[in-house]
């Protein structure tokens, strides 16, 4: 008896001789590899996976990767995908040989180079020789975690440039900072930029966000 279920990126297969899950995300973004994760229970031995991404229309293949998966044991197969992948319709195709025998394959989503970026800072409001602690999350479509290099500017409120920290890098789409104001600042409305390349083979600026900060000139006077 055999059982196969693919829903949205999940396959799923029983047998009396074992079975499988593999999953993977639903879309796929240019020069941004798609992980397939791929799980092995009641096999005779080490099965041979193959992963493979392929076009709809004519079945040519685009990218291929193969790991052999011991039983029982999660293991991940790496797609490359191009970052000059055209606007097409795609097909990811998995099979498997060895200790287990199965195939299957499914469609995925097309999503054009961007970003998510979500900006938050500890305050709102700050007054001079105060620390602005600040952290960026940015997400692709498919809500993966952007693992590329960014940049972070800090504008003051005459839009002149106070900080730039490039090369930095995210753990799993997040990057945080930190910076501390001088005690004599412009006051006004200061910016945080975030610029991020998706792709170097292009050196395109993909992610441009801004997130204000108020800096307020407090005054003490003091009583008589």
């Amino acid at each position: 008896m055999l059982l196969e279920l693919f829903i949205l990126g999940v396959a799923v297969s029983f047998s009396d001789a074992g079975s499988y899950i593999a999953t993977f995300p639903d879309s796929l973004i240019p020069g941004v590899n798609l992980d397939v994760r791929i799980t092995v229970l009641g096999a005779s031995g080490t099965v041979n996976a193959l992963a493979s991404l392929h076009f709809v229309q004519n079945n040519s293949e685009i990218s291929s990767t193969a790991k052999q998966v011991a039983n029982g044991v999660p293991s991940t197969l790496a797609i490359k995908v191009p970052a000059g992948l055209p606007l097409s319709q795609y097909m990811v195709s998995i099979t498997g040989s060895g200790g287990l025998t199965f195939k299957n394959e499914s469609k995925v989503n097309y999503e054009a180079n961007n970003l998510f970026l979500f900006l938050q800072t500890d305050k709102t409001r700050y007054s001079a020789g105060q620390e602005v602690k600040y952290r960026a999350i940015l997400l692709h479509p498919n809500l993966l975690g952007y693992k590329g290099p960014l940049t972070i500017t800090v504008f003051d409120a005459k839009s002149n440039k106070i900080e730039v920290i490039d090369h930095l890098k995210t753990k799993d789409g997040v990057v945080s900072g930190k910076l501390t104001l001088s005690r004599e600042p412009v006051f006004g409305t200061w910016t945080i930029q975030v610029d991020a390349v998706v792709t170097e083979l292009c050196h395109q600026t993909l992610c441009y966000e801004w997130f204000k900060l108020n800096l307020y000139n407090i005054t003490l006077n003091s009583l008589k």
